[in-house]
């Protein structure tokens, strides 16, 4: 039900953007699209804050990795709503494309490495494999300021309310208690992921979240 909401909530934004363009249905043809007018009509864009869950992070491929978080769909969005007076749009990069994290130099348990294709034994055979390297995301060394996108994959729908999710404290407990991806960049130990999202005093929002939930 969360996937269907917020696919149709999406789906609506963008198609409202495209109805509050340059009008006529032949200028959609006639002029490429790059240099539409477009305006937000009624909507306040300027500060747009994406929460959620590994869909909102970018996760892909089993892992958080550079280009999966420049191509999450909130940046996707933060780019069209620039074309009609959004504001800037910050997220926590990780700092390699290979994916994985440290704690104080030593890689967390069960946040591996990105998936990647090899060519097995037999002709055509495609099989996943973990990305040979070292991460050199260590979430000790927090990403400082406010940022757009508060997604934390793994992030349930409680944890956006859970005081002490940030905690680096919390992560090699059992159970955990604290997502090691939000430690990196939550703004104190003991805050939450809706308090640092409202910080930018957002004036539109995403959430997808519930998938973990239900999984």
């Amino acid at each position: 039900m969360n996937k269907i909401i917020t696919s149709f909530m999406v789906g609506s934004v963008l198609l409202l953007l495209t109805a509050c363009g340059s009008g006529a249905v032949d200028d959609d043809f006639e002029n490429p699209v790059g240099s539409a007018n477009f305006n937000s009509g009624d909507l306040d864009l300027s500060r747009y804050v994406a929460l959620g869950d590994s869909l909102t992070a970018g996760y892909k491929d089993g892992a958080l990795y550079r280009d999966g978080q420049l191509n999450s769909f909130p940046a996707i969005l933060a780019q069209l709503f620039a074309r009609a007076g959004g504001g800037s749009f910050s997220q926590p990069i990780v700092s390699d494309n290979l994916g994985g994290l440290l704690l104080a130099t030593n890689p967390i348990p069960d946040f591996d490495t990105r998936l990647v294709l090899t060519a097995g034994s037999n002709p055509g055979d495609l099989t996943p494999i973990r990305q040979p390297g070292t991460p050199t995301t260590d979430i000790i060394n927090l990403a400082s300021g406010s940022f757009n996108n508060v997604g934390g994959p793994g992030a349930k729908s409680v944890h956006l309310l859970a005081a002490n999710y940030g905690d680096v404290a919390g992560v090699l407990t059992s159970p955990a208690t604290a997502n090691p991806f939000y430690v990196r960049f939550a703004e104190s130990t003991t805050t939450t992921v809706l308090v640092d999202a409202m910080t930018p005093i957002p004036s539109f929002f995403s959430l997808w979240i519930g998938n973990n939930d239900i999984l």
